[in-house]
């Protein structure tokens, strides 16, 4: 199935990604490069929500109008007094509306 190969590949970069990035780095998250294709974006958080129970992600806006992932720690995320104050969902991917994440 395609849709699987492009989730895999995607994830696999995604764990690249993220083995990459040191604790310091970590502590605002991890900004996924720009994905404006909800479906994926969808695959990502569920990827992370089934393989990576530790993380958490988040559907941000790029300074250029696009949508990308972020990845947090759930630690970080129990430090952070507002919760999910940066501005984005936590829990990552599903429900919403179509007008939020074209």
């Amino acid at each position: 199935d395609a849709g699987a190969a492009s989730a895999a590949a995607g994830s696999t970069a995604a764990m690249a990604a993220l083995h990459a990035v040191t604790d310091a780095e970590m502590a605002d998250g991890l900004l996924l490069p720009r994905d404006d294709d909800k479906a994926h974006r969808k695959q990502v958080h569920d990827f992370i929500k089934i393989n990576l129970q530790q993380l958490i992600s988040t559907t941000e806006d790029t300074v250029d109008g696009g949508k990308c992932v972020r990845v947090i720690t759930k630690m970080d995320v129990a430090s952070d007094v507002g919760g999910a104050g940066k501005g984005g969902r936590s829990g990552g991917g599903g429900g919403g509306g179509g007008a939020e994440n074209p």
